[in-house]
Formats: C-alpha cells, sequence, structure tokens
C-alpha cells in the first residue's frame, strides 16, 4: 500500500466541555499557584515525533546538551539511538526518504536553512553547503520511482529568486529542473512538475506543462489579492485542486483545468473564512479541508478517511483538540497530539488495531490544566463599524472587573490568533491580567475584503482596530484603564510602539519585540528572496515615495519623543526580516529625547528566540516590568535579573544607528559619517543608509544638485517622467534628477527607465562624477596608473572612460580585490567614499 500523502496536520475540534473557575476577590489570595517561566517556555525534551513507513520505529528531536538532535526508538524492543551530533544549531525539522534520514538546519535563526543527509556512522553531510543560500524541500517523490532524489527550491544562482533542483540524497548531485523565479508550485502523481506560479509586481501568473519535455506555457495571471492557488492533481492527472477567491470574498476549494485556468467546480466554501488548509486522503483524492471560524472545523470529502480519523479520535476525550502528525503505510501505527486551550496536552503513539494508546510525551510538565484560564470568543466593533474578532483570556478565580490588561497584537500582519494553549496569554493569565489577542483588520483568514480594509493601515486603522479593543473592555468594566499594557512581536512589537507614540496616554507599559520601528528601513531591509513580493509588500503597506508623508507619520522612530510609557525592547541579532537596527534607532532615538528604555539583545538568535537562556531572561523581564508596571504578580524580582541584562560590548561596533548596514570599522565608514554630517547624504526618504533602496540614483542626483548650489531647472524643460519610468513627481529626489538630466550629468540606463539597482548602477555612478566635472570645469589629476578592474570586461563601453578617468584620479578604488562588483552591497559606501575624495579634489582644485 502505498504511504498515505497526509500533507498537512490532521485536526479535529471535539466540542469542548468549557472550565469555569469559580470568582473570587480581587487581591492576593489567588486561588491558583504561579508557574514558572520554565514551565510555560521552556523547549521540551522531545518534540516532532514520526512513525517510519512499516511502522516499525519512530523518529523525533530530543535535547542533547540543550541542542535538538535526532533519535531512532525501535518500537519493538524500545531501544534508543542517537542519530545527530549537532553541538550548537537546533535541528529544525527531519523527513525521511526511503531509508536515508534528512534535516534542515541554520546558522543562530539566520534563517538560511540548508539540507544534511544522516550517515550510517553517525556523521551528517550537507546537501547544500552554498554560503548564503536558502534551500527549501518540496517533494520527496514519495509515490514516484526516484528513490534517491527529491525536490528543492533554492536561490543559488541569484539571491532574489528560487530555481528548481533535483537533489540526489546519496551523491548529493543536484540538476536545475526550472530555471524560473518560481513561488509555487504543483507536480501531478507521476511527480512531474506541471505547474508554477510566478508573482510579477502585482500578478500573479499560472504557467503549465504537460511533460517534463513540454516548455512552460502561461496559462493565465491574476492579481496577488484575486486568485487560484494550484495544489494537488487528481487521480487521473488531468485536472488539479486549488484554492481559489476568484469571483469570490473568502478562499474556497475547486476543481480547475491547470491547461486554462478555468473553475469547473467550487467543491467546498465558506462564507466567512477562507480554507485554512487542504488535505489529500491518498494521490489524488481529497480528503479534507480545514476551516477556521472561532475554532477548527474539519470538512470530509473522504468517507474512509473520515472513519479512519473518528475511530483514532474515540480513543481521547470530547474535550480534545486532535491533530494526527504521522502515520504509517497501514495506517494502524498514528502519531496524535491532544490538546486544549488550557492544556498543553500531550504527544500519543495509537495503535489502532489493539486500541492502545501510549504516553510519549507529556507537555504540560509541572502545569495543571485546571490552574489555566479558558479561552474565550469575543468580537467588538471598530470606531468605524468595523466587526473584529478575538480572543480573551480572563485570569481563573478572579471578578473579571478593572482587571490589569495586556493587549498582544499578533505578527505578520497577515496571520491570525487562533484558539487553543497560548503560552503567553497562560502565562500573563497567570500572574493575574486579563489578555486581549485582537484579530484586528488585514488579519488573514477572513477573506479579501477584510485583508483589504488593512492595506496601508498601518499605524492607522488596524492601530484603532487594538485601541478600540481596549476602550470595549474597559467599558465593559473588565480592564482597569490605569493599569494597561501591550505587547507584541514582529508587526506586533511594530503595534506596541506606535500604540506608545500615537496613544501615549492608553498604555501604562510597553514591550516590543523583534519589532519594526521605521517602516522606510523596513521594507529596504528585505532578505533578498522577498524580492518577488516587493511591489505586493508596498502595495499593502505603502510605498517609501509615494506615501512617503505617511510612512513618516506612521513610523513611531520620527515620534519616540511623544512616547511616556516605560518601554522594554528585545531583539535577535540575527534576525533577517526585522534587522536588529530597527530596535537600535528606536533605542537612539529615545536617547536622543532623554527616555530611558530596558533593552535586551540575543545574539545568537533570529527573528524569535529559541533557547532557553534567551527565553527565560526575556519572559522574567517580562513579568517583574508587568509588575512594576500593572500591579501583577510575578515569582520575579529586580535584583533576581542580570545586571546589565546583555552584554554591550559587541554594540560598540555595530555603527550608528541610521546606517542599519555600516558598522565601525568599516572601510567607508568615515566617508558615509563625513557626507552625512556635511548634509550632502539624506540616505533614504528617512535618512537611512541602507543600500537597495530604490532611490539611489535619485540621491545621487540631489548630491550632484546641491554640489552645484542646487540650480533651479529650467523651467522650459518637459517633464522626464516618461524618460525615467520610476521616478515619480513629486518624490524628494525629483527636481533634482530634471536637473541632472538637463546638464547631461545622468543619462538613465538600459531603457531609459531610472533602475536604481541596475547592473550598471556604479558605472553610472563614475558617468555621473565625470560628466558633473565636465559640466563644471573641474580638472581631475590622474593620480594612479589605471590597471583595470577584474571584471573589466562588464563594465559597458559607454562608461568605461568615465570608470578609467576617476580610478586615476582616486575617487574610484573599487572593492577588496579590485572588483567592480557594480551590484554588491556597498554600492553606496562607496559612493561616500567617492564623495569624499572628490570633494577632496574640488577643495584642493
Amino acid at each position: 500500500m502505498k504511504k498515505k500523502s497526509l500533507s498537512m496536520l490532521l485536526v479535529l475540534v471535539m466540542l469542548c466541555s468549557v472550565f469555569t473557575p469559580a470568582l473570587a476577590d480581587n487581591g492576593e489570595n489567588y486561588p491558583v499557584p504561579l508557574y514558572s517561566v520554565e514551565d510555560f517556555f521552556f523547549l521540551p525534551e522531545t518534540v516532532g515525533f514520526s512513525v517510519t513507513p512499516d511502522g516499525q520505529s519512530l523518529l523525533y528531536l530530543a535535547q542533547a546538551n540543550g541542542v535538538f538532535n535526532i533519535f531512532k526508538r525501535d518500537l519493538a524492543t524500545g531501544k534508543e539511538t542517537q542519530l545527530t551530533s549537532e553541538p550548537e544549531h537546533h535541528i529544525k525539522n527531519f523527513f525521511l526518504k526511503e531509508n536515508t534520514v534528512l534535516y534542515l538546519r541554520d546558522t543562530h535563526g539566520d534563517e538560511l536553512t540548508q539540507i544534511y543527509r544522516v550517515n550510517a556512522d553517525g556523521t551528517s553531510t550537507n546537501l547544500t553547503p552554498y554560503p548564503g543560500v536558502l534551500a527549501i524541500p518540496m517533494s520527496l517523490l514519495e509515490d514516484t520511482n526516484a528513490d534517491e532524489e527529491i525536490i528543492v527550491a533554492m536561490n543559488r544562482d541569484d539571491p532574489q529568486r528560487f530555481n528548481v533542483y533535483r537533489l540526489n540524497v546519496i551523491t548529493g548531485e543536484t540538476t536545475k529542473v526550472m530555471d524560473a523565479a518560481m513561488d509555487n508550485l504543483a507536480m501531478d502523481n507521476e511527480g512531474t512538475i506541471r505547474v508554477y506560479m510566478a508573482i510579477d509586481g502585482m500578478q500573479f501568473t499560472m504557467y503549465h506543462r504537460y511533460t517534463d519535455d513540454d516548455e512552460f506555457k502561461e496559462v493565465k495571471s491574476w492579481t496577488i489579492d484575486e486568485n487560484a492557488v494550484p495544489l494537488f492533481f487528481d487521480v487521473n492527472n488531468k485536472y488539479v485542486y486549488a484554492v481559489s477567491n476568484v469571483g469570490r470574498n473568502t478562499y474556497a476549494v475547486v476543481r480547475m483545468d491547470p491547461a486554462t485556468g478555468e473553475e469547473l467546480e467550487v467543491i467546498s466554501s465558506h462564507a466567512d473564512v477562507d480554507v485554512y488548509s487542504l488535505m489529500l486522503w491518498e494521490p489524488g483524492v481529497l480528503g479534507a479541508a480545514v476551516y477556521i471560524t472561532d475554532r477548527p472545523q474539519l470538512e470530509f470529502f473522504s468517507d474512509k478517511m473520515e472513519s479512519w480519523y473518528k475511530d483514532i479520535a474515540s480513543l481521547f476525550g470530547n474535550d480534545q483538540f486532535i491533530s494526527i502528525t504521522s502515520t504509517s503505510d497501514d495506517l494502524n501505527i498514528n502519531i496524535v497530539s491532544a490538546s486544549s486551550d488550557v492544556s498543553l496536552g500531550g504527544t500519543y503513539l495509537v495503535n489502532l488495531k489493539n486500541r492502545t494508546v501510549e504516553l510519549l510525551a507529556d507537555r504540560n510538565g509541572e502545569i495543571d490544566p485546571e490552574h489555566m484560564a479558558p479561552m474565550q470568543s469575543v468580537t467588538y466593533k471598530a470606531r468605524d463599524g468595523l466587526a473584529i474578532p478575538g480572543y480573551l483570556t480572563l485570569p481563573v478565580g478572579v471578578k473579571p472587573e478593572s482587571l490589569p490588561l495586556v493587549v498582544i497584537p499578533h505578527g505578520g500582519p497577515w496571520h491570525r490568533d487562533t484558539w487553543g494553549f497560548n503560552a503567553e496569554a497562560q502565562f500573563l493569565a497567570n500572574r493575574g491580567y486579563a489578555v486581549l489577542q485582537p484579530n484586528f483588520r488585514t488579519s488573514s483568514g477572513y477573506g479579501r475584503d477584510f485583508q483589504q480594509a488593512g492595506y496601508g493601515q498601518w499605524g492607522l486603522a488596524m492601530q484603532d482596530d487594538i485601541s478600540d479593543g481596549v476602550l470595549w473592555l474597559i467599558e465593559q468594566g473588565i480592564a482597569d484603564p490605569d493599569r494597561v499594557a501591550i505587547y507584541g512581536a514582529s508587526y506586533g512589537g511594530y503595534a506596541a510602539l506606535a500604540g506608545a507614540a500615537y496613544t501615549p496616554d492608553l498604555y501604562a507599559a510597553v514591550i516590543s519585540y523583534v519589532g519594526v520601528s521605521n517602516i522606510f528601513t523596513f521594507l529596504d531591509s528585505f532578505p533578498p528572496y522577498w524580492e518577488s513580493q516587493r511591489e505586493m509588500l508596498y502595495h499593502r503597506i505603502g510605498h517609501p515615495e509615494r506615501d512617503y508623508e505617511r510612512l513618516m507619520a506612521t513610523s513611531p522612530v520620527f515620534s519616540a519623543d511623544k512616547i511616556t510609557a516605560p518601554l522594554f525592547i528585545a531583539h535577535g541579532a540575527n534576525d533577517p526580516r526585522v534587522a536588529l537596527d530597527e530596535s537600535l534607532q528606536i533605542i537612539s532615538a529615545l536617547n536622543e529625547h532623554g527616555i530611558d528604555v530596558e533593552f535586551y539583545v540575543a545574539w545568537d538568535e533570529g527573528h524569535g528566540f529559541i533557547n532557553d537562556a534567551n527565553t527565560e531572561i526575556f519572559y522574567r523581564v517580562m513579568e517583574v516590568f508587568f509588575a512594576e508596571h500593572l500591579g501583577g504578580r510575578t515569582l520575579t524580582r529586580r535584583e533576581d535579573l542580570p545586571n546589565p541584562l546583555f552584554d554591550l560590548t559587541p554594540l560598540e561596533n555595530w555603527g550608528k544607528g541610521r546606517f542599519a548596514d555600516v558598522q565601525k570599522g568599516d572601510w567607508f565608514y568615515d566617508a558615509i559619517e563625513y557626507v552625512f554630517l556635511s548634509g550632502l547624504m539624506q540616505g533614504t526618504s528617512a535618512d537611512k543608509f541602507s543600500p537597495n533602496i530604490a532611490t539611489t540614483r535619485g540621491m545621487i542626483a540631489t548630491i550632484m544638485h546641491r554640489l552645484a548650489g542646487s540650480p533651479d531647472p529650467d523651467p522650459e524643460s518637459e517633464t522626464i517622467s516618461v524618460q525615467f519610468s520610476d521616478v515619480i513627481e513629486g518624490a524628494w529626489y525629483y527636481d533634482a534628477v530634471i536637473w541632472a538630466v538637463e546638464n547631461g550629468i545622468i543619462y538613465g540606463v538600459g531603457d531609459d527607465t531610472f533602475a536604481p539597482n541596475a547592473p550598471s548602477t556604479r558605472q553610472s555612478l563614475a558617468l555621473v562624477f565625470s560628466n558633473f566635472a565636465d559640466c563644471y570645469e573641474l580638472e581631475l589629476p590622474e593620480l594612479v596608473d589605471y590597471s583595470g578592474f577584474d571584471d573589466s570586461a562588464d563594465i559597458d563601453s559607454n562608461t568605461a572612460a568615465a570608470v578609467e578617468r576617476l580610478f586615476k584620479a582616486g575617487v574610484i578604488n573599487g572593492k577588496p580585490g579590485n572588483i567592480f562588483d557594480p551590484s554588491g552591497s556597498a554600492t553606496r559606501a562607496e559612493l561616500a567614499t567617492m564623495l569624499k575624495r572628490f570633494i577632496e579634489l574640488i577643495a584642493v582644485g
């Protein structure tokens, strides 16, 4: 029997009997004990159980010297074997290809996962040993004859795009099978990649072919807001099952013709929420769909799957949330997780034939579920009348009157909170706080209209939704208006800072965890593999030039002087999503206004803390911080915390907070400081250095404009908005660009698009300086013999003379190794150095 392709967790919400605690007066006599940070947040000893296809063994992750490694347990003998010996970096996930164990790990939270093979001698081999490359397993080719190969996506050839490869897990050989920017793909049941989707600006385009030998043909394009996403082929490999919101508000399950993109049948839909996940029972046969309203709901399409699933569920209580995470080929041996809103629950080994249930891991530890707080679904009205769903958790045994409140906006922001055991909510409720988790507008899962209502609304209507939830609880008498805090991570961290800056009277304490403080620099610091989504993110968040005033007004770093509430900030130094500089900027701005802030940096973490040592410090500071400002309970005293919270030494070489990509000691640091302090370089619209900003050459034109004394453009000249399609009228650099074009200083590249990230960017820099010198009759001395650049063959003939001229004048020195590298990350660093030398030459002249 072929292994069932259970592509997502199988979930079922049984009717839950709600635990109602006995109410008591507010005060110190709480009916439940305080549980430690360790009880709520420390990594469990074992996680990630998986049964082998033959049902004979278990694979799982267990801590070895504090690091998750892979172990194997023989079910017949109970013998356990440690398969890996990673000394420092947690293994994130593992999977089995035939008899070969593969796993993923990154480095200190940088999210650049690589694929490793476990060898028979206990060693491991990196199958994707490419520095700076993200490797993503796409398919194990389980139901094909490819016994040694898997499908992976990597941005090995271009950091900004993923190509598709076959990876031989035995030899390590990779073979490119698709040389195309790929954002999603669907394979038929024979392992042929039949469909892929690509984001191009604001378009989501579908491509299709029939065989491996065929060329892909463009099928159909949709907008990024209204589209269809193919997932699985049917048993005959003729049609494809997809999720689509084309012509409807919510995503539905549909059957589609892959050659035309036409929807042939709506199989399942919900009027209020999107389909959350779609699962197969066996290759080509739909099993079930999951919808999440206030709680998850499962709709079955296969009677066999429904019968099998409910047979397993019958072995557990009716108050449990059931997830089947792994199963043997014969469906007899199963790994099952059972939990609820008040219980972390456990992981179990279920033998259906014998009707036995064995506890593999008790995730509750010391926590008694009777002491935990039920999670209530709530809905309230925002000030514009929009209904905002969310969850409210109230402390056990305390009257819900005038409670201290912590509101926790989720990250994403295209995400949503769901019902279940939430460790942070339970931790805070255990400390005596009411906890509100609002699914503010733009949260995912509630349909297109709800999501689009939040476009362009960071710090505006989205923030109002959070504030209105707080005000609603105050009006209900549940929350004490003088004891309200806001805490969030990622976008939630932004919302926390925005709450502190824009509604300072609402909050008595604020915690931002890996949060955004400056939307300009956030938009400019994406990992390169997010580049295909840049226009989509501009559409949803805002454009740094078109929406300059709005983004300035809604970036908390520029309103730091308005913050009055005590603030605690935490960040992982290796965060690839929200750079550490986001926290450094707001701290620098607060310090400039004489506002103190507590700060914790974890140097070995990324976008969120994993290691127990960092987790412990973060949540112990949180409970002390909230107790001091809201009056809740705490097991930790201020004097129990490290002082200082973290080692400041690494920050001494981090460079200026305003220049996220500059470190003191860099060869270009002095030049950057010089041109910034001289007023020549203003960086992005938000005065940030960030080398990949879309205004790079607009800034160059502005610098030249200022060096020339900012002369007015010719009022009779024609507009350049057509000539330079990405120069926006009204942008801060617009007049400078017109002036530079009219004077022959800038001539654009290629098709006359301004294209600041074009490969000829620095070649054009050289031409700009050379033209500027000619325009103002500046003499450039020949100081150095021109030896050329190692990549001189790639220098455009139009700019070669300018490059040589500035090299001889000592203005350009290339990069280490004398590589011109026009698309390198030091583009503007080199610009700064060129500027300083150029000005020195002018001064000498």
